[in-house]
C-alpha cells in the first residue's frame, strides 16, 4: 500500500488553511479491486408450512467482484502526539465494481442470520470500518467506532483460504443467499464479523503475548405513559482474545457474546393498562389489552486457531462454535424458552509458494448444525456439514495477481430440518490488484 500524494497534499492544504502544523501527520489511501468470472451450482432444500420439502436448483455464471478478496477503498491516518503517543483513524468502505453503484450493500445477503443485524454497511456507502483512536507505545491502543470483532481478526490470521468469498469454508462462510440456515453454510453464520458502537483495546506485545478486546453498546430504554410505544430495545456485546507468537508458531483463542433484548411495547387498547402485581410471561391477553413477549437473545461465539510456518508450506488449524439461546417466554412445542441453535466446525489447510510467483492452497472442513425446532422425539434436528477449497495465485507483481479457485459445501439430508441436504459448488478465475 502506498501513501497517496493527493491525500497528503489535501492534508497539507487543510493544515495551511487552519493554521495548525501537520508536519508529523500522515494519511494513506489503500484498497483492493478484485474482478473475475464466477460460476456456481446451488441445490437448496427448503420446507413449506405443510412440512413438504422442495428442491431448488440454481446455476449461476457472471463477471463478478470479490471472489478472492472483497473490493474496498480505505483512508488511514496517524498523528504523532509526542512522548510515544499517537492519534489514528481508519475509514474503509466496500466497493462493488460489478454493480451500478460504486459502493453499497445488499441488506439481505449481508445480514447476520441469527442476530438480524447487518454485517456490511448501508445502501449508499458500505461502511466496512470507521473508527478513531489513541496509541501509546508502552500501553497499547484504544479505538471507538465500527470495527472488526476479535474473532474476525484472529480467524483471518489463521484461515488457509484467506477469507475468500466462494464456497469451501465453514469458519468464515461466504456462500450464495439461496442456502438455508439448516445447511450450516449460510453467509455470516459462522461468527459476527463487525461490531458497531464499539470500543476496542489492544495491549502491547509482552514476550510474544498480546491481549485484545471490545465492548459494543447501543441501548434504548423508553418510558411512555398511556401510549402503545415504549420499552427496551437493547443490543450490546463484548469480546476478548489472547494470542501468542513463538518463532514460527502462532496460536490464538477468542470469545465473544452478543445480547439482543427487546421488551416490546404494551398494547393498551386506548386504556391505561394496570398490570398489578401478577407476573406476566410470554404473550398473554388481559382484560385491558395484550402484553407482547419479551425477547432475550444471547449469541455466544468461541474460536481457536493456530498456524505454523514449516518454510516450504504454512499449516493452519481452526475451530469455531456458536451457540444461540432465545429466552422469549414462548413454551410451545416448536420453539421453547432457552432453545439453543448450535453450530460448530473444524478446519485444516495449507498454503505454499511452489515458486517465487505461484502460491497454492488447499483446505478441508467438517462440522454440524443443530436447529431450533423441536421434533416429535423432543430432540433438536441436527445435520452434518462438510467443505473443501483449492486455489492458486500467480503474482505478476507484489500488488497484482491472477487467481483460480474451486470450493464446495454440502450438508447431510435430514427431513426434520429445513435446509439440510443442501449443497453449493463454485469456481472462480480473476484478477486482483491491491494498492
Amino acid at each position: 500500500m502506498k501513501k497517496s500524494l493527493f491525500a497528503v497534499a489535501a492534508a497539507g492544504a487543510f493544515a495551511s488553511a487552519s493554521g495548525v502544523a501537520q508536519a508529523q501527520s500522515s494519511v494513506t489511501v489503500y484498497g483492493v479491486l478484485d474482478m473475475g468470472y464466477v460460476a456456481g451450482a446451488v441445490r437448496a432444500v427448503d420446507g413449506t408450512a405443510a412440512g413438504v420439502f422442495q428442491n431448488i436448483k440454481t446455476n449461476t455464471s457472471a463477471i463478478a467482484a470479490g471472489a478472492e478478496s472483497t473490493s474496498r477503498l480505505g483512508f488511514r491516518g496517524t498523528e504523532d502526539l509526542g512522548g510515544g503517543k499517537a492519534a489514528f483513524f481508519t475509514i474503509e468502505i466496500g466497493l462493488t465494481p460489478a454493480d451500478a453503484n460504486a459502493s453499497g450493500a445488499n441488506a439481505t445477503s449481508t445480514t447476520d442470520a441469527i442476530q438480524g443485524t447487518t454485517q456490511a454497511g448501508g445502501s449508499a456507502i458500505n461502511n466496512r470500518q470507521s473508527f478513531v483512536g489513541l496509541r501509546d507505545k508502552d500501553l497499547g491502543q484504544i479505538a471507538l467506532g465500527r470495527q472488526y470483532t476479535v474473532i474476525y481478526n484472529e480467524a483471518l490470521k489463521t484461515d488457509p483460504n484467506a477469507f475468500s468469498n466462494i464456497a469451501g469454508g465453514l469458519i468464515y462462510v461466504a456462500t450464495p443467499s439461496q442456502m438455508a440456515a439448516g445447511s450450516g453454510s449460510l453467509a455470516n453464520g459462522g461468527f459476527t464479523n463487525r461490531a458497531s458502537n464499539a470500543l476496542t483495546f489492544s495491549s502491547k506485545n509482552f514476550s510474544g503475548f498480546n491481549l485484545n478486546g471490545f465492548y459494543a453498546v447501543n441501548n434504548t430504554d423508553s418510558t411512555e405513559r398511556n401510549t402503545s410505544t415504549g420499552g427496551n430495545a437493547n443490543w450490546n456485546g463484548y469480546g476478548i482474545n489472547g494470542n501468542f507468537t513463538w518463532q514460527k508458531l502462532y496460536a490464538t483463542v477468542a470469545y465473544q457474546n452478543f445480547f439482543v433484548k427487546a421488551d416490546q411495547a404494551l398494547n393498551y387498547g386506548n386504556v391505561t393498562q394496570n398490570l398489578g402485581s401478577g407476573a406476566l410471561s410470554g404473550q398473554q391477553s388481559t382484560s385491558t389489552g395484550t402484553v407482547n413477549q419479551y425477547s432475550d437473545l444471547s449469541d455466544r461465539q468461541f474460536f481457536a486457531g493456530a498456524s505454523y510456518d514449516f518454510g516450504v508450506l504454512k499449516a493452519f488449524a481452526q475451530y469455531i462454535n456458536r451457540n444461540v439461546e432465545q429466552n422469549n417466554g414462548n413454551n410451545s412445542t416448536t420453539v421453547r424458552t432457552g432453545q439453543v441453535v448450535s453450530r460448530s466446525a473444524t478446519a485444516i489447510g495449507v498454503r505454499s509458494f511452489v515458486s517465487p510467483t505461484i502460491e497454492v492452497w488447499a483446505s478441508g472442513a467438517t462440522g454440524s448444525y443443530k436447529g431450533a425446532t423441536v421434533i416429535a422425539s423432543g430432540l433438536q434436528p441436527k445435520t452434518n456439514i462438510n467443505a473443501f477449497q483449492v486455489g492458486s495465485n500467480y503474482y505478476l507483481s507484489k500488488r497484482t495477481n491472477m487467481y483460480a479457485m474451486f470450493g464446495t459445501n454440502t450438508s447431510s439430508a435430514n427431513n426434520s430440518l429445513a435446509g439440510a441436504g443442501s449443497s453449493v459448488s463454485q469456481a472462480a478465475v480473476g484478477l486482483r490488484h491491491t494498492f
